[in-house]
């Protein structure tokens, strides 16, 4: 609960200083998705916890804008599309056949801390929340699939998937002159979207984004004409 709490505050804050905040650019970040699921039984610690399929890949896309919050900071928001879910290891059945896929209208909201005074090449890294609505359920039901069973008798199944999604993500990157960068990101479900009585399920998600600043292209392009350099 302290956790949650903490997250719509820190969403507060976010809002908050956006409000004063000055738009710095605007663009699409394409990335590559590598999910799977976290299984956590009852009565077991979550640092126990494991992943009994495979992982799946998977493409989607984002719009962003960033804020400037200071001469290090930036705030960033994120809304796009993206597929999350696992590879099944019943190998009677094609891949495309195994592939459970839960596609998601996504936005995210980012801290950015930036770090050396290289704009050329500079390092940064964020953190921040993540919302989810699945507005479609692409998992297909195998029939000679059986539910897993663990160890201590919880039995998982999926077939009550939760519509809605909250998590964290923290990432890495390198931005290249404030036009492109790119990206390495973890993004972890705080809500299970499978939440049975002894067995609780997040979504672990592992990507490699890259963006592009749109406004800086426009900008650098349009100062150009005006130098006659174009």
């Amino acid at each position: 609960m302290k956790f949650k709490i903490t997250c719509v505050v820190f969403t507060f804050l976010c809002f908050f200083q956006n409000a004063n905040a000055q738009l710095t650019g605007a663009g699409i970040q394409p990335k590559m998705n590598f999910s799977r699921h976290l299984n956590v039984e009852q009565n077991i610690p979550k640092r126990l916890a494991r992943s009994v399929e495979g992982r799946l890949a998977a493409v989607g896309i984002d719009a962003f804008a960033d804020f400037n919050l200071g001469e290090k900071w930036q705030f960033r928001v994120k809304a796009g599309v993206e597929t999350k879910g696992f590879v099944s290891d019943y190998y009677i059945y094609q891949l495309d056949e195994r592939a459970q896929k839960y596609h998601y209208v996504s936005t995210d909201l980012n801290l950015v801390r930036k770090w050396g005074d290289n704009k050329r090449i500079q390092p940064y890294n964020y953190l921040g929340l993540t919302t989810g609505y699945l507005f479609k359920n692409g998992s297909k039901t195998l029939p000679f699939y059986e539910a897993k069973t663990f160890g201590n008798g919880a039995r998982l199944t999926y077939e009550d998937y939760s519509k809605l999604n909250l998590g964290f993500n923290l990432g890495v990157g390198l931005s290249f002159d404030d036009v492109l960068w790119l990206e390495l990101e973890c993004n972890r479900d705080i809500l299970a979207p499978i939440n049975q009585a002894d067995m609780k399920v997040y979504n672990t998600v592992y990507s490699v984004n890259v963006g592009i600043n749109l406004i800086s292209i426009i900008t650098n392009f349009h100062r150009s004409l005006e130098n006659g350099e174009i």
